[in-house]
């Protein structure tokens, strides 16, 4: 009898502990609102469309800060912990983007409000979060590319070519050019990009994916937040290429980098 007690008893203890941590585990948590904070000006950014995960959120900027919250009650991003997670943390983001010209099949960037239109922010956190966020720093999501050309022909057209990673068209960008300098942005999730040159009734296609591969601090499959620099060069008498492109650098992408091309 008293086996039979202590075997249930030690059964009922199991039970209310299972539960527990069951309840721990799938704890949710409502992301009332969220403060973050970049190294630049983020007034720049004010005609974005910001998300929370995947809920779009009202937000204010004051200079470099910004504070994301519902839109409604039924527009709250719900945090879910994830199972083995240590604490019971879950996954938040929150994202600075424009749709707008998802289906656009040539992408405007000839300026430099254009060519920022282009550009993401985000943050992406891994952890155990309270409703409100706060001290977290967005990055650029996408990567910015600068090039210069030298000895181009005056009749080769020039192209920028990108193709999303689930779709199979391909999108063309219009770069700001300013004398022999091109400038534009690669949007995160993009699969290929490439510099296309018709010249002579040829087509010369040149990927620059080799030049993101060098970088080894890009956070992700995707190689984004770089900022690229390189060369297109026409050269027949030491190469016998016509057309290629010349590594310079690729390096994590700041603030200061885009600032350049204000003027």
């Amino acid at each position: 009898m008293k086996t039979h007690n202590y075997l249930h008893f030690l059964a009922l203890v199991l039970l209310i502990s299972f539960t527990a941590c069951s309840s721990s585990d799938n704890k949710v948590t409502a992301i009332k609102s969220i403060e973050a904070t970049s190294d630049f000006d983020l007034s720049l950014y004010k005609n974005k469309t910001v998300y929370v995960g995947d809920k779009e959120y009202n937000f204010e900027i004051a200079g470099n800060t910004i504070k994301a919250t519902p839109k409604s009650k039924e527009d709250i991003y719900y945090a879910h912990s994830i199972p083995g997670l240590d604490g019971g943390g879950s996954s938040v983001s929150i994202t600075l983007t424009n749709h707008d010209e998802d289906d656009n099949e040539i992408i405007d960037q000839s300026s430099f409000d254009k060519l920022l239109q282009y550009d993401e922010l985000s943050w992406n956190g891994l952890g155990k979060y309270s409703s409100h966020i706060k001290d977290v720093k967005l990055s650029h999501r996408s990567s910015f590319v600068e090039f210069s050309t030298k000895n181009i022909p005056e009749d080769a057209v020039i192209q920028i070519r990108e193709k999303h990673f689930n779709q199979d068209k391909s999108i063309y960008l219009k770069p700001l050019i300013k004398d022999n300098h091109y400038s534009f942005i690669i949007k995160y999730g993009m699969m290929h990009t490439d510099i296309v040159v018709e010249y002579k009734d040829k087509t010369y296609t040149l990927p620059i994916e080799v030049f993101k591969n060098r970088s080894t601090k890009a956070p992700g499959p995707d190689l984004g937040r770089l900022y690229i620099t390189f060369d297109l060069v026409y050269d027949t008498y030491f190469t016998g290429k016509e057309f290629y492109l010349t590594y310079i650098n690729s390096e994590q992408w700041t603030g200061q980098h885009l600032e350049l091309n204000k003027n």
